[in-house]
Formats: structure tokens, C-alpha cells, sequence
């Protein structure tokens, strides 16, 4: 009974936080005004400090980034002087005067309680520049009607591009799903729309980066007034995250070895939220006993959490003449999925299980799904060793290094602080000797 209350709280909490408003802040442009840096700065501003809290749609005219959908939301709110920023639909502001204005707005319409609660979902067919569908899942969650037109829209950052003593576009608005004009919907208390729109990625956008890693995708009803009811926004593709669980050295008794070279497999876990179609890596190591000799390799598709090894494209080592038998190197892992998201990872090569003795071949982990300001971890490990735990954020970023020390035979009871560490999910790392193990957890405070 305990374990099903806890699972029925935490689901309210989740719908709870997701049912906050997401405020919306379209701002009409151009490459070609010179008051226009302030209010994409103050965009920058918002969007950093509140990340999925503001939806930034910026419509661009008479340059070379306008389209018929911005020129649509242009003539929709009668925009004449640039720039104008628009917030919800219904705050306008107009001119390069963002300080003390922008943020105070969003925070006023934050406030606001919203009548429905957007949820994204997206997925890929796994081809470069291939097909995406985006699933909008919008309830009404207020005790009345609730009537408005749901927008779509994918707006593309990063740009490089010079104007106006700037160097880079963010939120240029790319399109919108299929139109500018929307799709009227009319729900009941408790009702559920799910509109679907399928799209492409298209490289002839102008100055497009091409990489989809750049793009996000977002959706919002606005209301007969004008006043915009609510909005999501999701990137189009996350970070690239990724673990290594297990190495294997081709050699026979699965051990360096002075003088041996030989064929080295790397074994990865995607922790991405969606699947890669392939990745590959370039390994190296500044340990003086072994040399990469074949640093390129490749890995497979992968679902989110599932492994994958780089069997058909091994990495290649040689042992020096001075290398300890059964040496582990510490390695770094540069990895690109082809799609403009990159990372390196840094690991130890395992010790083979069946051999390593002494070495810590499992360990068990476990922490409360929701935590507060503290926790307790409980470790369990065969033999002692040598224990890490550290906070990721949910890109794979360290956050926080909670544990550090040894760890004896048997159960271990970890205290984890998490003051002044922001609401959202989160990963914890535990690494014992040569394994890891990596757990979700949601921090509430």
C-alpha cells in the first residue's frame, strides 16, 4: 500500500509542476534594425535564466530570414515599429528599452494560472534530414469551456550571422505546422485534443546550420482575445548523453600485456532521451604504457537505454614494453552522432569479471525516486573499494560531486545533500573500482 501512494503522489506532483505555464514571447525583427540586438539579447536573457519556461518565437521582416508564417503573426498583431516583443499575445513592448521590462512581464504572466497543460512528444525515423512527427497532447484542466487556435512552430538557433555588430541569430522562426492560421479546438472540463503535425528539417532554410540539435519545437493555443492560454516547448533533439558499461580487450586471457596489441571494444549505453541512429567515436589516453594505434570507431542504432558495442569497428591497442600486466588506462571517448551532437566521456578500462580478483565485479544501488533537500543511498558492495557518486543534470552535465571515499564489504549507508539544487530530474552516477551504475531521480524541494 505505501509503495502504490508513493507512485499516485509522485504522479500528482509531476502533472503539477508539468500544468505550469509556459509563457510565449514572439518578438517581430530584422537582420536590418539597429534597436533589434536589444530585444534578442533580452530574449537570450529570458530563455538561459528560465530554461522551458518561455516559448521565443522571433518573426523576422524584410530580410533574409522572413517567411509567410512570420509575415502572418506580423500582420496578425498589426507590428509597424521594430522591435516589437509581444508576451502571451497580449503585452507588447516596443523599442530596444528591455531592461526592467521584459523579465518583470514574464514573471507577471508566469504567475498566471494556465486552464490547459501542453505535453510534446516528438520522434525521428532515423534518417538524416528524414521525417519527424510531433505529438501535442493538450487537456483542459480548468472547470470551463476553453476555445482557441493551436499554433506549432520550429524556430532554429545558433545561426551564424553578422548583423548589427552581432555574430549569431537564436529563435528565428523557421515554420509553422502547417500554417500560421492554426487549428481551432473547443474543450470541455477534463477534455483531451492530440494533434499530430509531420515535418521535415529543411537544409535550404537560409544560413540553416542544418543540425536538428539547434531547433526547437513548440506549441501554443491562443484565445479568441488574443491572450495565448498556454504553450510548450521541447528541443527538437537532446543532448548527446552516453555511458560506458563495459570494455573488452581481445587478448586471451582478456588482459594487457607487454609488447601485445590487440582489438579493444567499448560497450555504450544511450542515456539519450530519444534513439541515435549511429554514433561514432575517436579514443585516446595520455597514459604512457599504451598507445591507440586504430583510434576511429563506430557503434550501431540504439533505443534510449539500450547497449551497444563497436564489435564491427574495434578501436586497436598496443601495450608498451613497461606495461603492467593486467593494466586498466584511464581513456577519453570523443563522440559525434553525425546530427550536431557531441561529447566526451572519460573512463577506466574494466578488469575482465571472471578474472579480476579483489576488483568489485557488482554492486547494487539504491535511492528514493523523489527526493528533497537530503537523502540516504544505500551501497552494497562484495569487497571494499573505492566510491564516487556524482549529480548529473538531465544533458548528462555534472551538477555535483556528492560522495567521494571508501566503501567497505556489505551495505553501506551514503548521506547526499541537495540544498539550493533546482527542482527538475536528475541522474546519479555511483562508480565502484572499475563499474558504474546510473539512477533517475527527481529533486522537489
Amino acid at each position: 500500500m505505501a509503495k502504490k501512494i508513493l507512485v499516485i503522489l509522485l504522479g500528482l506532483i509531476l502533472v503539477m509542476i508539468a500544468a505550469e505555464r509556459v509563457v510565449v514571447l514572439e518578438i517581430g525583427t530584422g537582420t536590418w534594425c539597429p534597436y533589434c540586438p536589444a530585444a534578442a539579447n533580452g530574449a537570450e536573457n529570458l530563455a538561459y535564466k528560465y530554461p522551458g519556461e518561455v516559448l521565443v518565437v522571433e518573426y523576422h521582416y524584410g530580410d533574409a530570414f522572413s517567411n509567410a508564417d512570420g509575415g502572418t503573426r506580423i500582420s496578425f498583431y498589426g507590428i509597424s515599429g521594430y522591435p516589437t516583443a509581444i508576451f502571451d499575445g497580449i503585452v507588447r513592448h516596443v523599442g530596444s528599452n528591455t531592461v526592467g521590462l521584459y523579465e518583470p512581464t514574464f514573471l507577471t504572466r508566469k504567475s498566471i494560472e494556465p486552464p490547459l497543460e501542453i505535453t510534446l512528444e516528438k520522434t525521428y525515423n532515423a534518417a538524416y534530414f528524414g521525417e519527424w512527427t510531433v505529438t501535442a497532447t493538450i487537456v483542459n484542466v480548468s472547470d470551463g469551456t476553453v476555445s482557441g487556435k493551436a499554433h506549432f512552430t520550429i524556430t532554429e538557433s545558433h545561426i551564424p550571422y553578422i548583423w548589427q555588430g552581432q555574430d549569431i541569430l537564436h529563435w528565428v522562426e523557421r515554420d509553422m505546422l502547417p500554417n500560421a492560421a492554426g487549428q481551432q479546438i473547443t474543450l470541455e472540463p477534463g477534455d483531451t485534443a492530440v494533434l499530430e503535425r509531420s515535418f521535415v528539417i529543411n537544409p535550404s532554410w537560409p544560413s540553416s546550420t542544418g543540425t536538428p540539435v539547434n531547433c526547437e519545437l513548440g506549441c501554443f493555443v491562443q484565445g479568441d482575445s488574443r491572450e495565448i492560454l498556454q504553450a510548450a516547448v521541447i528541443p527538437l533533439m537532446g543532448s548527446l548523453t552516453a555511458e560506458v558499461t563495459q570494455t573488452k580487450i581481445e587478448t586471451e586471457d582478456g588482459k594487457l600485456h607487454p609488447w601485445v596489441t590487440a582489438d579493444f571494444l567499448v560497450t555504450l549505453q544511450n542515456t539519450c532521451e530519444e534513439a541515435w541512429s549511429s554514433v561514432s567515436g575517436i579514443l585516446r589516453t595520455d597514459d604512457r604504457n599504451v598507445t591507440v594505434t586504430d583510434s576511429l570507431g563506430s557503434w550501431g542504432a540504439a533505443e534510449p537505454d539500450e547497449e551497444v558495442c563497436n564489435d564491427d569497428d574495434p578501436f586497436t591497442l598496443e601495450a608498451g614494453m613497461n606495461c603492467p600486466d593486467g593494466h586498466c588506462p584511464e581513456m577519453t571517448l570523443a563522440l559525434d552522432d553525425g546530427m550536431g551532437r557531441e561529447i566526451e566521456v572519460e573512463f577506466r578500462m574494466f578488469e575482465p569479471v571472471a578474472l579480476a580478483e579483489g576488483a568489485v565485479v557488482a554492486f547494487s544501488f539504491s535511492l528514493p525516486t523523489l527526493v528533497k533537500d537530503k537523502a540516504l543511498a544505500a551501497l552494497s558492495v562484495p569487497a571494499a573499494c573505492d566510491v564516487k557518486l556524482v549529480l548529473l543534470d538531465a544533458s548528462g552535465r555534472l551538477v555535483k560531486t556528492l560522495f567521494a571515499g571508501k566503501a567497505s564489504a556489505g551495505v553501506n549507508l551514503v548521506a547526499l545533500a541537495f540544498e539550493g539544487i533546482p527542482d527538475g530530474a536528475y541522474f546519479i552516477k555511483a562508480t565502484c573500482g572499475n563499474y558504474t551504475r546510473v539512477e533517475k531521480l527527481v529533486i522537489l524541494h
